[in-house]
């Protein structure tokens, strides 16, 4: 495990204070968080909804600032950690599965403000994968530490908007209610990959989606 971004460790509390390092507690996440992973399979021509993801949020200072802010997730995932919300909340990590392909919503939100999603994707070999990315508002995907991909643009949606409905979702019956829609190309290694999502919120709700499937034939195919 690492205390890099997108790894295990021991972050900040609430109070500022770093977190007491326990190695084999670390382990123990890390396992369980791989038993959660979806596993990419080779040569699978359809799309794997990424169903399950810790989540935490919203941080934001009230003011449209937040949007261009940090915050310490991005420098190290501990899903121990608790730390200070709007309103003086707490914020913590939550693990939530969705029962379908479809859309994964923040159990928190507040406009103004940024969340993160962490989940673990493992896969057979050393692989190049689309990335199908949904979100509201804007996101940024950053995968094994190390690799930051932008999520689309509005004029990529406006090209590609339907292929979030190609599964069947309709998200409340609001067709524009993710308005960020595109793909993008990753490279996975073999074995466990760390995916860490930051989520852009500005007025109204938050969301976001993720499918995954290797590279073998273009995305919109």
């Amino acid at each position: 495990t690492g205390s890099g971004p997108g790894g295990i460790g021991g972050g900040e509390k609430g109070d500022g204070r770093p977190a007491a390092r326990d190695p084999e507690a670390e382990r123990a996440k890390l396992m369980a968080l791989v038993d959660v992973g979806r596993v990419v399979q080779d040569g699978e021509p359809n799309w794997m909804f990424v169903d399950g993801w810790y989540t935490i949020g919203p941080f934001t200072d009230g003011t449209s600032a937040s949007l261009s802010s940090s915050y310490t997730p991005e420098t190290v995932v501990d899903l121990g950690a608790t730390y200070r919300g709007p309103d003086g909340r707490t914020l913590k990590w939550t693990y939530r599965r969705e029962p379908r392909p479809g859309t994964s919503y923040f159990s928190d939100q507040a406009g103004n403000s940024v969340s993160y999603a962490f989940t673990y994707i493992k896969a057979p070999r050393d692989m190049t994968v689309w990335l199908a990315i949904a979100s509201d508002d804007a996101s940024t995907v950053i995968l094994n530490g190390d690799q930051s991909i932008a999520g689309p643009t509005w004029h990529e949606t406006e090209k590609e908007q339907s292929w979030l409905f190609s599964f069947g979702e309709t998200i409340e019956g609001n067709k524009s209610a993710l308005h960020y829609r595109g793909y993008r190309q990753a490279r996975l290694k073999e074995g466990v990959n760390s995916f860490l999502l930051r989520v852009e919120n500005g007025p109204g709700r938050s969301s976001f989606a993720i499918y995954i499937r290797p590279a073998t034939q273009a995305a919109g195919q």
